[in-house]
């Protein structure tokens, strides 16, 4: 298992959470800039991007906040990205196409539908304003930002992948790391060659009941370092929201941090889930 400081892991994730308290046609409240300042952060602007379009959903086209960014006093410039409640439809309707890398030329093929959702993801409503590496970009010169982290869980961990190469490559910043909960495969094995030789300071976990990160399948691979979380025997109940939640993700690092202070939604809590209730 690759070397991680689980307390980062998790306050990234719990800014992952924030951001989806914020629903997909709102702007971020006071409230919401006040729980990420508590968190640590001063809030800068909100991402949005076009919405994952599904057979049964089709909101192709439809403009929605993914997240946001915000800096800290440290220095720590963070971009976080939340999923998508269709990922589920998502999975079954995919046709998993393969498209040129939009970050790096020759830098292998990546998945269709995560590349558009990237390229449509911007700062700011404005659909022509500069996209989201733009800004992060010129946040990132400044002189007081020393490093720059992109996190995201499931289909924001597709878009985290992509963000954070083109931060690493584009953006200007001197240092890059990846968090990311229930990724997704991204892009295929000289995709894989390319990211890991850019961002080696990636951090993937993925619980293993999970299905979200076993796919697209081969010749899709995974980026980053593995880290795996195991659920104890029935513990969170077994259907795929409950698997692929954020919050049993938050639960099982808990668990492995040996913290025990927080919880799973108490519909997944499984018949020998051991608390906090």
């Amino acid at each position: 298992m690759a070397l991680l400081n689980w307390k980062a892991a998790i306050g990234y994730a719990q800014l992952v959470g924030i951001a989806y308290t914020v629903a997909p046609g709102d702007d971020y409240s006071a409230q919401t800039k006040q729980a990420i300042k508590q968190a640590g952060y001063d809030f800068v602007e909100t991402l949005y991007g076009n919405e994952l379009a599904t057979d049964v959903d089709p909101h192709l086209g439809e403009e929605v906040s993914y997240g946001f960014l915000a800096t800290s006093p440290a220095g720590e410039l963070v971009a976080v990205i939340r999923g998508t409640e269709t990922i589920d439809e998502w999975l079954h309707d995919a046709a998993f196409l393969f498209v040129p890398n939009p970050i790096h030329a020759g830098g292998g093929m990546t998945e269709d539908g995560f590349t558009a959702i990237y390229r449509s993801l911007r700062a700011g409503k404005d659909p022509n304003a500069p996209a989201a590496i733009s800004t992060l970009a010129t946040l990132a010169a400044a002189d007081n930002i020393q490093w720059v982290t992109v996190a995201g869980h499931s289909l924001g961990a597709a878009l985290a992948t992509l963000l954070g190469l083109d931060a690493a490559l584009n953006g200007g910043a001197k240092s890059v790391q990846v968090y990311t909960y229930a990724s997704p495969r991204v892009g295929e094995i000289m995709f894989q060659h390319t990211y890991d030789s850019v961002l080696p300071n990636t951090y993937r976990l993925h619980n293993r009941s999970d299905i979200v990160p076993k796919v697209p399948f081969f010749p899709y691979v995974h980026v980053g370092s593995d880290i795996e979380l195991v659920p104890p025997f029935q513990a969170i109940n077994g259907t795929l929201s409950c698997w692929h939640s954020l919050d049993t993700y938050l639960w099982l690092m808990d668990q492995v941090a040996g913290g025990n202070t927080l919880k799973v939604d108490a519909q997944c809590q499984g018949p020998s889930y051991p608390g906090p209730k």
